[in-house]
Parts: structure tokens; sequence; C-alpha cells
């Protein structure tokens, strides 16, 4: 076929589909040939066929023009150049997608020198999608140092700079049709010179086409479309309404089993499996928030156990918190994997007994009138007591020195030697009917009972003369549970009336008035072995709460126990074992990090900072400054490495140097603390490579680095800052490891720079700013509220970028997400978003529950964490601006200072007036939720939970 020819004819019909082979297609002639680089036009290309194809077609034809476009990928085979080069040869126009890939693609040149060879620059049609192409005059062709999308095949071809088409808008955009004004002129204009027809006359030509086309269809389906109208209205309005009515019992089944399921605090395994069916039903926002506060209810519950059927009567946790050992009424003991969950062994025993002691890997399990030492893990018998003719066993304790101390309750007391096999002698105490048994330190006990003369009585004796009290205190309720604190200096009471009771451990004076905490019996109480003076008992409504013996104040916990709880066990790495009257037993895994864990310095911590990663958290308590290192360890409760013990530890040996770091035990992983040194009045801290920064209220930064001389203190200096005197840093972060950005209360925000070992400031940024966040992208960017103007971003050199006015005065609280596209402000209890390549906001602000008080992005800006003054956690999608969930504060304690990772699913720890310093961590992923909740809780439905809840037949959400 020539280079030119008519082509304002009706091309020749051809009876080959698109997905015939290429030598099938060249039959006949082609009205076009489209060379292109599959890597750069692999979705231009088919558009632009398509667009010529389609283009003022004339309705009794199958395509306007007869476009070659081979779409198959030549390199695979190199026999398919024959009939490229013949469809080339039988075109009448050479259409050439322009790109820097179609420049360096050999297959393009090649197909480009054939055109060329044959017709020279005639009725070539150039198409840049992508690149340069630059036209000098004084060489007459094409710059190619300036021409990245010039073919080599091309150079010296044209005599002139041929007009090219320039689709560059298109690149990156899918799916384009004719119905895009912009991409139907672009073909308009390529396909006016292929056809030799004016671009107007073309456009006006498809214009006349499509209403003729559209005038016979119409006409052609008229008479059908009246015979089938009736039917096909009648259908799709049954299958619609038969949709919106199954949408709507969807909905509503949903929105039922939902509130069902935030309803049942006291069945959390229950409210559970609802969410997750209704999120399985229908998941929404209000589904996923469902999830999350069911799986929330209870952050401290690890499994339960559901190997007794009868009332529980005692439970133990060994030292090492591997193993669980249960015991119920009809006499079943198991012993159970803490890890796993599973069931190690079963024994029967003594029915309606009565106490478990535990060691690392043996335990003694009291009958009524037998007890036993045995194995923790296999519960083979060691060695067996008894108690004496008609005589019941009440408690049973170990002292440290391995020896056990048995009471019965007639009030007599025996102690023995664990590795000589003794018979016991008993002696008579002052008490003549005993319940329960505490130690108290060394040999000395503390038990509790019945005294003819004084009533209720709590005694102190020495296991080496029990015959005497060393004190003897009356109390005047019932009691039910005793329990020393870690550090042995106080005893706590636990009575039928639900108050508890402190006494001095030296005197029997109580150290305050009986302290109501349920309106139900406290059954047990057991103290952490790990956190000084918290206890935690469970109730008679199957709650369990936190206690400080030593503030006399309590925690709100939880209700674990559809009856009343029954036993209770705490070992020191923090796992609890509690025991219900449903014959559930439950495990949680405190950590150092729960309610017990919120005040354990009993002071709040006004400045706290975290690495991204989380493995580093700098908090400021009271005058000291500390820092934990938590290392990630695979196997813990959450994927994201839990830092469940971001906490500072109650107690550090006094032999152990301060800087020197101190092993806390947890379960999962490991805590190591050091002291960096003490600073007076802080407000502010920044974690640094080496150490951490801290702003005081008289505007002066300590720069604190351990020393490595011995370890045992930490490097103090101190640069005074030129604010002014009594003016506090407010706000510290490190932007490297020589500069740092501070922001005082007078408003100034300046960038500080470290030299031999000294803060020296560098430059400042605003005199007039409130708050600030720092990340982003382009370089460091600095975001910053300044009163009257709004919104700024900075270079850390001070060089603005972004100015956004704001309505309101004040912000106090400022950040700008990772790509440095994206910052927030709080304004009151309005968080508001802002597109700063734009300057607009997207999307309306983001309430909060109270005052914002600090804003991070995390999840690389794809959602941000807020915190308001009630210490109320928020996590928001950008995007949606949806809530993925919400964490309370429990006791709801003003908020005083906040840290966070970059990541959603790692850690939030938020420190509160009460001396909070709170791990928050915690997915907020609707999905992760719901497997961890199903490894936590997953079961079917009970026959009574179908019938209660409606279900019908469904089985288990979690299999679903």
């Amino acid at each position: 076929m020539p280079c030119s020819g008519r082509l304002d004819e009706p091309p020749a019909q051809i009876t080959e589909t698109e997905r015939t082979p290429v030598e099938a297609r060249v039959r006949g002639g082609w009205d076009a040939f489209i060379s292109y680089s599959h890597s750069a036009d692999a979705d231009f290309a088919p558009a632009l066929r398509d667009g010529l194809h389609k283009l003022a077609k004339p309705w009794h034809h199958k395509r306007a023009m007869r476009v070659f476009l081979d779409d198959a990928s030549l390199s695979a085979d190199p026999t398919l150049w024959t009939p490229i080069a013949r469809a080339i040869d039988t075109s009448s126009g050479f259409v050439a997608l322009l790109s820097p890939e179609a420049a360096a693609s050999i297959w393009v040149n090649r197909e480009i020198r054939q055109w060329v060879d044959r017709c020279g620059s005639d009725r070539f049609f150039p198409v840049l999608t992508r690149g340069e192409l630059v036209w000098s005059e004084a060489l007459g062709d094409y710059d190619a140092q300036r021409s990245s999308a010039l073919p080599e095949a091309l150079r010296g071809v044209f005599a002139e700079e041929p007009r090219h088409i320039d689709v560059r808008w298109a690149d990156g955009r899918l799916g384009l049709t004719l119905n895009d004004l912009e991409f139907r002129d672009a073909v308009a204009e390529l396909a006016a010179p292929l056809r030799n027809v004016p671009k107007d006359e073309l456009i006006g030509s498809d214009l006349e086409e499509h209403q003729r086309a559209m005038r016979l269809a119409r006409s052609a389906i008229a008479v059908l479309s009246l015979l089938l109208v009736a039917a096909l209205v009648a259908a799709v309005f049954a299958r619609n309404n038969a949709v919106r009515a199954d949408n709507r019992r969807v909905d509503a089944q949903a929105a039922r089993l939902r509130l069902e399921s935030l309803n049942l605090s006291n069945r959390p395994d229950t409210g559970f499996l609802l969410a997750a069916e209704a999120y399985r039903l229908r998941p929404d926002s209000a589904a996923s928030a469902a999830v999350v506060a069911t799986v929330q209810r209870t952050p401290d519950l690890r499994r339960y156990i559901r190997a007794h059927t009868s009332r529980i009567v005692a439970v133990g946790v060994t030292t090492n918190s591997e193993t669980v050992v249960s015991l119920d009424r009809s006499g079943l003991l198991v012993s159970t994997d803490v890890t796993t969950g599973n069931t190690l062994a079963t024994a029967e025993v003594e029915r309606n007994g009565g106490a478990i002691a535990m060691t690392a890997d043996q335990f003694i399990v009291t009958g009524l009138a037998v007890a036993q030492l045995r194995d923790a893990r296999t519960l083979k018998v060691k060695r067996s007591w008894k108690a004496g003719d008609l005589k019941i066993f009440s408690s049973v304790v170990f002292l440290e020195n391995g020896s056990a101390v048995f009471v019965r309750q007639d009030g007599m007391i025996a102690s023995t030697s664990l590795t000589e096999p003794k018979e016991l002698v008993w002696v008579q105490t002052p008490q003549k009917t005993t319940y329960g048994i505490a130690v108290v330190a060394g040999s000395r006990v503390v038990t509790y009972g019945i005294d003819a003369a004084s009533g209720y009585t709590v005694d102190e004796m020495s296991t080496d003369d029990p015959s005497r009290a060393l004190w003897r205190t009356p109390i005047s309720m019932q009691p039910t549970s005793v329990s020393t604190s870690a550090d042995r200096s106080v005893v706590i009471i636990g009575t039928l009336r639900g108050a508890f009771i402190v006494l001095d451990a030296g005197t029997g004076k109580a150290t305050g008035p009986p302290n109501a905490i349920s309106a139900s019996a406290i059954r047990a109480i057991a103290s952490s072995p790990a956190l000084g003076h918290y206890q935690m008992v469970v109730t008679d409504s199957g709650e369990v709460r936190y206690i400080d013996a030593a503030r006399l104040a309590s925690f709100p916990g939880e209700l674990l126990h559809a009856g009343a709880a029954t036993a209770l066990a705490w070992s020191k790495a923090g796992i609890a074992v509690s025991g219900g009257a449903d014959g559930v037993v439950t495990i949680l895994d405190t950590g150092l990090n729960r309610a017990p864990g919120a005040t354990d310095l009993g002071l709040a911590a006004p400045a706290l900072a975290m690495t991204a990663d989380g493995a580093r958290t700098v908090a400021v308590v009271g005058d000291e400054v500390v820092e934990l290192s938590t290392p990630r360890v695979a196997g813990s409760r959450s994927t994201a490495g839990p830092l469940d013990a971001a906490v500072l530890p109650a107690a550090v040996p006094a032999a152990v140097p301060a800087a020197v770091p101190v092993a806390v035990p947890a379960i999962g992983q490991g805590v190591a603390r050091r002291t960096l040194g003490r600073v007076a009045n802080a407000w502010s801290v920044a974690v640094t490579a080496a150490g951490a920064a801290v702003g005081d209220e008289h505007g002066t930064i300590h720069l604190l680095t351990p020393t490595s001389a011995g370890g045992a203190a930490a490097t103090v200096k101190d640069v005074t800052a030129n604010v002014g005197f009594d003016t506090p840093v407010v706000a510290l972060q490190a932007v490297d490891d020589g500069r740092l950005v501070s922001l005082t209360s007078n408003q100034l925000l300046q960038v500080w720079r470290v030299r031999k070992g000294r803060l020296v400031l560098d430059h400042t940024i605003s005199d007039r700013a409130t708050a600030f966040g720092m990340q982003g992208g382009n370089g460091v960017s600095v975001a910053y509220f300044e009163i009257g103007s709004g919104l700024v971003v900075v270079g850390l050199d001070g060089t603005e970028r972004t100015r956004i006015p704001a309505e309101y005065p004040v912000s106090l609280a400022v950040a700008i997400d990772p790509t440095g596209r994206t910052a927030a402000t709080a304004d009151a209890s309005l968080v508001h978003v802002w597109d700063l390549s734009r300057g607009v906001e997207l999307g309306t602000a983001i309430e909060a529950p109270g005052d914002v008080r600090a804003v991070r992005f995390v999840d690389g800006g794809r959602r941000i964490v807020m915190v308001d003054s009630q210490s109320s956690v928020k996590l928001v999608d950008v995007a949606a601006h949806t809530s993925r969930g919400r964490l309370s504060d429990e006791d709801g304690l003003p908020f005083v200072g906040f840290a966070s990772s970059n990541s959603s699913e790692a850690f939030v720890i938020v420190s509160t007036s009460g001396g909070a310093i709170r791990s928050l961590r915690r997915t907020l992923d609707p999905v992760a939720l719901i497997h961890e909740g199903c490894a936590l809780f997953g079961r079917p439905f009970t026959d009574a939970e179908r019938t209660k809840f409606d279900l019908g037949k469904r089985d288990d959400p979690c299999r679903a």
C-alpha cells in the first residue's frame, strides 16, 4: 500500500476479530500502524486505538479505521518481525507514541526505520506521551541532548519541525475513552490527517454519526422495548425491593448484634463473638468500633480455661509464670500451660478442698484432711501430709527458706521442710478458728480468723513460736482473704462487705479506715511481687479489681466471670489467674502496664518522649530522668511488638548503680531501665542518640548523656536559653545527633546545635508559636501554629514553605505527616487536617471527646492519634475522616504527657495527673482484632446464645 492514499473511503470490512493472529490482521492493509513501548504506554496505546476505531464511525461499519496495534510481547519471539514489517508496509499512516522508554526500545526504533526507509517522514505522526521533544532551528533537527523521548531512528528524518500531539497529561490515567473531552480532542487531532478530513468536519461527522446511530437504534428497539418494558420493570422492581429488604434485614441484624455486644460487659467472650458476627454481616465503621470496644474491654485477658464444670475453689501460678494449676469443688485438678493454654495434666483429689501454694515447678494442694506436694506440669504426687483425725486444712503458704506452713480451721499451725519427710507437728495459735495465712517476712506469718473473746482478728506470729501473737488486731468486718505487699510492709485484709483494710505489718495498726470498693464480698487478694504495694482482688460479683495499699486507692476493674469470682493468684512476671463459680479460669497478662502500673511511682510524668520504632522511651518522673529500652520479641500477644512494661519498675536493687540497665521480667519481652540524670522542675524531654535533652521551667535545656566510666552517673550539661528568666521550655524535639528544636512558654520557637558537647542557639524560627510538630519530606519540616497567622511550615533553616490562615487564635497541638504534604492542628476539641500543597482543609474537623492536648501522624501519615484533656486516645483515618477506635484511660484522669511510636499498632503512652504512665498499645484494625479475639475467645455460639440473640443456624463467627 502506498504511503498516501484515499482514506476518505469506508475501510474494507474484515471478518477477523481483534483476537486473531497478527498474520490474519494484516490482510487488506491498515489505515494506521501504532508503534509504542510496552513498558510506558501499555494502557494508553489500546485506548488510542479504540478511540480511532470509534470516532465518527458509520453506524453500519465495525470501525471507522483499521488500526494495527501489536499488544503481544515482541521480545518473546523474534520471528514475529515478518508480520509486523508486513503490517507497516501495508499501512497508510504511522503513529509513534514517543517516550524515554520508546526511545530506548529496539523494537520501536526498528519499526520507525521500516517506515522511514519506505516513506521517509511522509504521513509520520508523532505523539508525545512522556519526556521531552526539543527542536533546534540551528541544527534543523531535534536536539538529541535535550530530547529524552527521541528515538535514534528519528534523527535527521524531518526537514522542518513536525507538528506532534502532546498527550503527556494522560500519563498515569487509566480507562481513557471518548467520553473524556481532552482525550477525544487528541484522538480527533490525530484521526483528521489520517483520514484526510478536517478536524472540525470529523468532529461534526462523529456527532452526526452518533445521532444517526442512536436514532436507528432507538427505532429498532422501540417495539421490542415496549413488549419487554412491563416485565423488566416488574422484575427490576421486585429484585430491587428484595435486595433492599435483604439489606435492611442485614443492617438491622448487624446493628442489633452490635448493640448486644456492647451491653455484655459481664460476658466478654459472648460480647466479642456478637461483635465479630456483626462485622461479618456488615463490615462498616460502627461494627469496627464494636469489635474494638469488645476486645479492648479486657485488655489484660489472655485466655479462658474451660476445663472445669463446677465452682473453682483454688488457683495457682508458678513463680516462673509458665504453669497454672486450678482446683474445682469436685476435686478435679488441672495443670495448664500459660503460653499455649493447653491442658498438661489432670488429677483427682479430695472433694471440697482447699488451697494451693506454688513454687517454680511444684505446688502444694490441700484437700479437707490431706495435703499433697505435686509436680506443677505432670501433677505427680511427691509427698503427702495429713491434717489429723477429723481436722480440716484451711490454708498453706511457702516460706522464703523453702519450707511450707499449714494452718487448720481449729487454729492449729504446723511448718515442715520439703526435703525432710516428717509428719506435721501441730501447735495451737491464739486464734481458735483460722481461715487464711500469708507470709510477712522470714519465718513471720499473719493469719485471720475468729477468737471467742476478741471476735474477728488478724494475728502476726513467728513460726518458731506460733503460740503467741506478735501483734493482734481486732477487725469489725468479717475477713475473707489476706495478703501482704511485696515489700512486706503492710497486710491487706479483704472483707465480706466489699472493703479492704490495710494494717502496718510492724505494728498491726490500721493505716486508714476501711476502703469499700465493691457492693459484693472480696473473695481473694493477691499482691504483685514486682509492683511493690499493688494488689489485685476478686469479688463475689465476678469482678477483678486493682488496689494501691499504700495510698488506699483502687482502680476500675473488669467483670470476667458470669458468676462469683472465687480464687486468685498473681505471679512476679504479671500473670494473674482467677477462678469463678461458673468453673471458668481466666489468665490475665498484666505485665507492668495495667492499672497497678498506672501509679507505681505515685508521681505524674510531665514529660515523655519515644523513638519512632518504640524501642526507647524517656520519661521525667519527679526530678529523675529515666530511659526504658524494650527489645521486641516474637511470640507476644500482639504481632506489633508490645511495650507491655511501659512503666517504670517499682523497685531497683540498691546495690545496682543508677545508670546500669536493670532487667525487669515481663511476659514476652524484657525491659531495661537506666537513670540518665536528675532535672528539677522539668517540662519537656526529647530522645537523642546518646541519651536525652530535658527542658525545665527556667528556660534551661539539659543535655543528658550516660558516662562510660563505671556507669554510676550521667553527665548533665546545661545551656541557658536566651528566653528570659522563668520561661519554661514547654516542648523539645531532636532533629538528629546535633540539632534540637525547642518551644518556650513565651512562644519562642528556636533551633539549637550541639557543638563540642554544648548546646548553642542556631536561630529563632518564630516568637509567636504556640505548638509545633516536626517530621516530613523534602528535608526536615517544622510545622507550627503562630498567633495571628495560623499554620506555618518552614524548613529547619527557617525558610518558609507554607502559610495557612486559621480562624481560631491558638492551637496547643500541631503535627506534620512524614511526607510533608499534610498537617494537623487542634482547636479546642476539634482537629483540623490541612493539605499543605493546596492550603486547604481536608474534610470537616475531627471531634475529640475533650480538648485536644496532643496529636501525631502514624502509619506513614495515613492515620492520626490524638489525645484529649482526659487522656482519651482516638485514632482517625486521614482520608476517610472516620474513627478507627478509641482507647480511654479508665480513671479519666487529666492529661499530663504523651508519647507514641510511628505505628498505631505499637505504642501509645499517656501520663495522667494520677501518676499513670500507661501503655495503651493496641492495634485498632478490626480484622487484626478479630483474629486476636478469636484466638482468645474463639468458640461456637451455644444453643442458649442462638436462641437468646436470634442467631438462627449461625455457629462460629471465627470460622465463618
